[in-house]
């Protein structure tokens, strides 16, 4: 195998399981039985739920990316974890009080490949200046990918008999196909070994 290949399958596998543990991570948080029911409950369980899922996706990705370019991440964990907090916060929080499902999910998916882009950006400054924009393309090409999970949603719902499960199971899809999606197409390109 060409370590560019090597390259390739590890940036994408790192999205695919980061976005699938972490989507999980946001649904078991934000939607947990132990929470409120009520408005400032909710909203408390959810503002946690998106640093979850920032935390986790941002562990991911920073580990691809030390692997990929053999340095460490210049980017302190902590403002990666709140860009990617505050981006999907933005992305999923906004559309899903003005617009509501799938639409929300949708929507995070493209804000969090475009906010991987400029997060991308500080690490390679060089022939990056187009990587949030790849990012927001990403996120669209995750939204492609996310519609047989939205399509498998109200079987599973069906079947696993309703509540927190279900829900799970639909994010962690939505995460999986959306993230080697974003994956694939966000990879940097100067992060990857020379080619000859």
């Amino acid at each position: 195998m060409s370590a560019s290949s090597k390259f390739f399958r590890h940036w994408v596998a790192a999205h695919a399981v980061g976005l699938l543990v972490a989507m999980a991570a946001f649904a078991v948080v934000a939607d947990n039985p132990l929470m409120p029911e009520s408005e400032p409950g909710e909203l408390v369980g959810h503002l946690a739920g998106f640093l979850a899922f920032a935390a986790v996706f941002a562990y991911f990705q920073r580990g691809a990316l030390a692997a990929t370019t053999g340095r460490p991440v210049r980017t302190p964990m902590t403002l990666w974890v709140v860009g990617t907090a505050v981006a999907v916060w933005l992305g999923y929080g906004l559309s899903y009080e003005v617009i509501g499902p799938p639409v929300d999910f949708a929507a995070a998916l493209v804000i969090v490949g475009a906010s991987s882009g400029l997060l991308l950006m500080r690490e390679l400054p060089v022939g990056s200046r187009w990587l949030m924009a790849r990012g927001a393309l990403a996120g669209v090409a995750g939204v492609v990918g996310m519609v047989p999970a939205v399509v498998l949603a109200g079987p599973l719902d069906d079947l696993l008999g309703g509540g927190l499960a279900p829900f799970v199971v639909a994010v962690m899809l939505i995460g999986l196909a959306g993230g080697a999606c974003v994956g694939a197409v966000l990879r940097p390109r100067s992060a990857r070994p020379a080619l000859v």
